[in-house]
């Protein structure tokens, strides 16, 4: 009786219908039922990071180059039909806020290939496996991974041989195209404090690195605060979710594929 109080005070709380959509979302791959956003891209991972880049950007009015979502704050797949802010509550349970920091390409470089060391046929899932918005990258699975981390795989130097992430590309909005990431330049990239303040799951490459602006807004209303503001308005004045009615839809040459459950192409495996 008292879990069912509570249900239902979450219900109320949280239970209003904020959009729809005839997409599922996937955290799973939907071919073998494994989960797959700890290890590779999938329409889901590409909804939460553009959630967080768009905050940035759209909402909040700064400049923001690049968002980064770890795998492993992405916790369930979404049926197509109604979305709730219970609906991204249950996707992101966690109470992370969205922050802003100022990094260098050197950095983003470092993350990258951090989360990608597990990453092939045959690798073992990894929660800080990153999810981008604003970026491409490749993994070369064949190349060995040769990142320094401590006993308790926390990052303390970049790879010592060939990167496996390459060719690694930030969009630029007044060109609208991908262009090489510069190690030397600097670049504010979003994400969860967790990840880029706390260094959770090891990413001890941003320590130190200049904070722009944080607790912005919890993670789970990032993400409805994206849903919401999506255009094609059904009978009911609510917003349906596509690629189409997405506003990062007016950035030209933007990557955007919600209705492939393994995204848009911004991570290729190789």
């Amino acid at each position: 009786a008292t879990a069912e109080a509570w249900i239902n005070d979450v219900d109320a709380m949280l239970g209003g219908q904020i959009a729809t959509t005839d997409i599922n979302f996937y955290i799973n791959d939907p071919a073998t039922g494994k989960r797959r956003i700890r290890m590779g891209e999938t329409n889901l991972g590409d909804f939460v990071a553009d959630g967080i880049y768009t905050y940035f950007n759209e909402v909040e009015q700064l400049d923001c180059d690049i968002a980064m979502m770890n795998g492993g704050g992405i916790r369930t797949d979404v049926d197509a039909g109604k979305w709730t802010f219970k609906t991204c509550k249950q996707v992101s349970p966690f109470g992370n806020v969205a922050c802003l920091m100022s990094v260098t390409g050197k950095q983003i470089q470092d993350a990258l290939e951090f989360a990608a060391r597990f990453a092939g046929e045959g690798g073992k899932e990894n929660g800080g496996f990153l999810q981008v918005a604003g970026a491409t990258y490749e993994i070369h699975t064949n190349i060995p991974n040769t990142v320094q981390t401590d006993e308790k795989n926390v990052w303390i130097g970049s790879a010592t041989g060939t990167p496996r992430v390459q060719n690694v590309k930030i969009y630029d909005r007044a060109n609208g195209t991908y262009v090489p990431l510069d190690e030397n330049k600097t670049y504010a990239l979003a994400g969860m404090n967790y990840t880029l303040r706390n260094l959770g799951d090891g990413f001890a490459m941003f320590d130190g690195a200049e904070l722009i602006k944080d607790y912005v807004s919890e993670d789970y209303l990032v993400m409805s605060t994206y849903a919401m503001i999506f255009d094609g308005a059904d009978a009911a004045g609510l917003p349906h979710l596509s690629s189409a009615n997405s506003p990062l839809a007016a950035y030209p040459g933007y990557l955007l594929n919600y209705e492939q459950p393994y995204g848009a192409g911004r991570i290729t495996i190789l």
